[in-house]
């Protein structure tokens, strides 16, 4: 049988999707290439972001001088591929010429990209609001119009569905995706035998108002009976990070609140393992995927309702979500977890029955059963994929 030959057109080198793409190089029916238009950008390096292990893929950064980039890609679609792979970002002008040029050549595509998301407040907000409503829907009309489905990495929630419908792909070629790791999946064995004398709280990414560190920060204000009780570690950089230690000061809670920095990915692994709760207090993200590796290390999740990978806590019944903005809600769950950790205990079992349905090699199969039902018309997978169908009993 011959192997389906499929071109992944990246925006950059996204290791939070990586392993996903590598397990193709794994099956028997794909032959995978790797194109990108751009490298890693410093901020995710800085952040401890390295370039991804494609395996055995073939990778190749294109030109980006734009005359010689788009000699390249034409190049690379006169090699016939079955199928081509579009990793789309919005706000990236390299990826609306390869749409025009897989048109021309009636090259068969399907797209991943995020739902639109908007953490602005106020008068931004609103224009933002209008650019996606409008100047979004005009930029993604060919998208619409020739692509063979759409994966939304956004996951599945209904706002982030009808923002794609809007831009005009059908509802039946709209799939609910994600983004997924397999990072923290070794310490996961030990996270039902931690001990509930102190508290570990962990909270990682960028430190910034939209990640919500200063929302985790009130919300502790708020109930300092458990501040005896806690150990809480933040770790990333941002331009927050000089308010965000004035607050902690200001409350009162620098011995009990911890702001770490950038660490290694060694020392990361030790904090999930260690870590009783995971806290994601973001205002608002396409997917977050701190989320995956928290569940895969075994940790009971708090999250806010406008994280994309939220629906991930709801499936698997490991952890809470609380309303975005909302310190009091998270402060006062955050309180109900410490004085009932036998809570935690519920969580995590929850969690270990339904970590495996969020592996990358469990999203490359469903990836891969939507490709090959374009290519070669096999039956059209459920737009409900196995981590949405929650933990198993």
């Amino acid at each position: 049988m011959r192997k389906v030959r499929l071109a992944l057109w990246l925006g950059i080198p996204c290791q939070a999707i990586s392993e996903v793409f590598r397990a193709f190089a794994e099956t028997h029916d794909f032959e995978v290439e790797i194109f990108c238009f751009r490298q890693l950008p410093k901020d995710r390096c800085q952040l401890g972001w390295q370039m991804p292990d494609y395996g055995q893929i073939p990778f190749e950064f294109l030109p980006t001088e734009e005359n010689a980039r788009q000699a390249r890609v034409l190049t690379i679609l006169e090699q016939k591929h079955d199928f081509h792979l579009i990793s789309l970002n919005y706000s990236y002008p390299e990826h609306y010429p390869l749409v025009a040029a897989l048109e021309m050549c009636k090259a068969p595509f399907g797209i991943l990209a995020e739902g639109p998301w908007n953490p602005l407040t106020g008068v931004r907000r609103w224009l933002k609001f209008a650019y996606l409503l409008l100047c979004v829907r005009r930029k993604l009309r060919h998208f619409s119009r020739s692509a063979k489905f759409v994966c939304c990495q956004s996951g599945g929630a209904a706002q982030h569905i009808r923002w794609f419908r809007w831009f005009g792909f059908a509802k039946d070629k709209i799939y609910p995706f994600g983004y997924f790791s397999s990072f923290a999946k070794q310490n996961n064995e030990n996270a039902a035998e931690k001990s509930t004398d102190c508290i570990h709280v962990l909270c990682t990414g960028y430190i910034t108002k939209v990640k919500g560190q200063e929302l985790l920060i009130r919300a502790l204000a708020n109930h300092p009976e458990i501040h005896s009780k806690l150990e809480v570690t933040i770790t990333g950089f941002g331009e927050g990070e000089a308010n965000l230690r004035k607050q902690i000061d200001s409350h009162g809670l620098g011995t009990c609140v911890e702001i770490v920095g950038v660490v290694s990915t060694e020392r990361l692994q030790q904090l999930y393992a260690a870590a009783d709760i995971f806290v994601a207090p973001g205002i608002e993200e396409p997917w977050g995927i701190r989320i995956n590796e928290a569940l895969l290390a075994g940790i009971p999740v708090l999250i806010s309702d406008r994280i994309g990978a939220c629906e991930l806590i709801r499936a698997s019944g490991g952890g809470v979500c609380f309303q975005s903005g909302n310190a009091t809600m998270l402060g006062d769950i955050l309180a109900q977890w410490v004085s009932e950790p036998q809570r935690l205990q519920h969580f995590r079992s929850k969690i270990q029955s339904y970590r495996k349905k969020i592996l990358p090699s469990v999203a490359m199969c469903y990836l891969r059963e939507i490709i090959l039902h374009e290519v070669n018309g096999s039956e059209q997978p459920s737009r409900l994929p196995v981590w949405l169908c929650g933990a198993e009993e």
